[in-house]
């Protein structure tokens, strides 16, 4: 469980990181430190919550999964997906959602085969 979670919070860091700084941040390469240490801190403090909501997932997946049916979950997410992108203004935040929007899609349909073999 300590090796997961290191992993998602690594992983979302790395990819907060970067997108922050694809999606015109360009807070890697200012001269003015402070901007720098802040977008830091911002990313540290996002690839925690996500750590956290991923293992929500982890648990939502394992107690409630077994009772519901995993076509009727994923359709509600993707119908909060969506309208999130519509309320969302901002590309950063888009492809934030869009990374674990992604991620949980994964982890289901892993879930799906898994169950459906046996």
């Amino acid at each position: 469980m300590k090796e997961r979670i290191g992993l998602h919070y690594g992983i979302s860091f790395i990819y907060l990181v970067l997108m922050r700084n694809l999606l015109g941040q360009g807070y890697l390469y200012t001269s003015y430190l402070p901007y720098f240490q802040k977008s830091l801190i911002y990313c540290l403090v996002l690839a925690a919550c996500f750590t956290v909501l991923l293992e929500v997932w982890q648990m939502f997946k394992e107690i409630y999964l077994p009772h519901l049916k995993i076509k009727k979950v994923m359709i509600c997410l993707c119908l909060i997906m969506v309208v999130s992108f519509v309320c969302l203004q901002s590309l950063y935040y888009r492809a934030i959602l869009l990374f674990l929007f992604i991620y949980v899609c994964r982890d289901s349909w892993r879930y799906y085969q898994m169950n459906k073999s046996l």
